[in-house]
């Protein structure tokens, strides 16, 4: 399954959350949009953040992408199509020291 993420993240206030989406363009079902959710507590603790404003969370996001976005489509093809990423899994995924977030 190949799902392509080329749309921008937000933060959503309400949920506290990073949100981003992504289509699935090879594999079934094809055309089925993948709706993901990265909570702040994950990328607080994550990032051990002292601040953690919006555009810090979207920063820490995009220093992520590449694991954040490895552990959704991997829900995905398990059937969940709108995966919450947690702790546990993108603590378990190594992030280089030179894509923290300054």
């Amino acid at each position: 399954m190949k799902v392509v993420y080329d749309c921008d993240a937000i933060f959503d206030e309400k949920t506290q959350a990073v949100k981003f989406a992504g289509q699935v363009v090879e594999g079934r079902p094809t055309g089925r949009f993948v709706i993901c959710r990265v909570p702040k507590h994950t990328l607080v603790k994550r990032f051990n953040l002292s601040e953690a404003d919006p555009a810090s969370l979207l920063q820490c996001y995009s220093a992520a992408k590449n694991e954040i976005t490895a552990l959704a489509t991997h829900s995905a093809l398990l059937g969940d199509y709108r995966p919450v990423i947690l702790l546990p899994d993108l603590a378990a995924a190594p992030t280089p020291a030179a894509d923290l977030p300054q």
